[in-house]
């Protein structure tokens, strides 16, 4: 599964890429300021 890390914490980000790192079906490929990205339904 290919993830983006949205959110304002750079440090919760880093943090989030690192354990997401951690598991072999998943892979980090971006990520952005929370409010920067438009989510839709």
């Amino acid at each position: 599964m290919r993830i983006v890390a949205a959110e304002d914490s750079y440090l919760i980000r880093e943090g989030l890429r690192s354990l997401i790192a951690t598991q072999p079906d998943l892979e980090v490929v971006g990520t952005a300021l929370a409010r920067t990205v438009p989510f839709t339904r």
